[in-house]
């Protein structure tokens, strides 16, 4: 069993030993709620996308993916009109987790039936489709009075894929591959039984989601190499903009 296979909870056991230790060692539970201060909980859980996104300076809002916030009382279509953001489009919580709830929207017919699902007292965030072909995750950190930060991890994160053969149709090039093989009833229920019949050709890359997350078999490789200076001074002028 590969270690992202574990769950959820057993994964998150030596972080939490780890928490209990400092609690104990600095008399607060609840210090790392203290971190970015501008964030609901320091950003530690339940913290607003659109919250974050917000603060982001007027200087570096091209930098960002076109987005609005749908609220619980809003028209998900006049939302996307307003802000411009063509189909198709990504549909997100605005307080999520893990990937739960992220979806490509095509159509109005597709977004209508995404706002009619979603919990009625929430709302959710639509964005511009990123089409690049790779994900990254940032850990970016700036210290108490200093005014520059330091980019101390970078993530190249792989979406699940399976690669054709020529012969293979995609349910059986998912039951092939060991990292995604345990998801074959998420990647049924969510590509439909005659999607999975079709048979790649040779060298063909199929993307089985647009949802990078360990949880539905995504790949996460070490891409510190990639931290450059450059781009250390770019992540300073952002997070500089929001206060």
């Amino acid at each position: 069993m590969r270690i992202e296979q574990l769950p959820k909870n057993l994964l998150c056991v030596p972080l939490v030993a780890q928490w209990m230790w400092l609690a104990i060692r600095y008399r607060s539970l609840t210090l790392p709620s203290c971190l970015n201060p501008s964030i609901e909980n320091g950003g530690l859980a339940g913290e607003s996308k659109a919250h974050c996104l917000a603060q982001i300076g007027p200087g570096f809002k091209s930098m960002v993916a076109r987005w609005t916030l749908v609220g619980p009382h809003d028209d998900p279509e006049q939302r996307r009109h307003a802000e411009a953001i063509a189909y198709p489009l990504i549909a997100k919580p605005d307080i999520g987790w893990c990937g739960y709830g992220v979806q490509k929207i095509n159509d109005a017919a597709g977004l209508a039936a995404y706002a009619a699902a979603f919990p009625r007292e929430s709302g959710f965030i639509i964005q511009t489709l990123a089409t690049a072909p790779n994900e990254a995750g940032l850990f970016y950190v700036r210290q108490p009075g200093d005014r520059l930060g330091r980019l101390i991890a970078l993530t190249i994160r792989h979406t699940p894929a399976v690669i054709g053969d020529g012969s293979s149709d995609l349910a059986t090039l998912i039951a092939a591959d060991p990292r995604i093989r345990h998801l074959a009833e998420h990647y049924r229920n969510l590509h439909g039984e005659a999607s999975l019949k079709q048979v790649p050709e040779p060298g063909e890359r199929i993307t089985l989601t647009t949802i990078a997350s360990l949880r539905i078999g995504a790949r996460y490789e070490d891409g510190s190499a990639a931290i450059t200076d450059r781009l250390q001074h770019r992540l300073d002028a952002i997070a500089g903009s929001m206060g």
